[in-house]
């Protein structure tokens, strides 16, 4: 008993510091700039991912391995400027 309450204590101290720390809070409402902003970064993101089957190598544990796969995610900034200039948005550089 007195163990797997030892564990299960153990267990939430480590899964607690994993956790962001902090509240969020809604202070105002967001204003068109920051909407407009997120939705065009949303629609920019494009997935690119490749193979390279020829690939040899062990996983942890010892597990064999041929191939590998490699998915990313990036935002394509032409397309992020088209989307913000079809708001009506001007960029000036600083």
């Amino acid at each position: 008993m007195k163990k797997s309450v030892l564990i299960t204590t153990c267990a939430l101290f480590l899964l607690s510091g994993c956790m962001p720390q902090g509240t969020w809070v809604k202070d105002q409402v967001p204003t068109q700039a920051e909407i407009d902003h997120y939705q065009c970064l949303k629609e920019s993101q494009q997935v690119q991912g490749w193979s390279n089957p020829n690939y040899q190598g062990v996983y942890p544990y010892s597990y064999p391995m041929v191939g590998n796969n490699v998915i990313t995610t990036t935002t394509n900034d032409d397309l992020y400027a088209a989307c913000m200039k079809s708001k009506g948005y001007t960029f000036h550089k600083k």
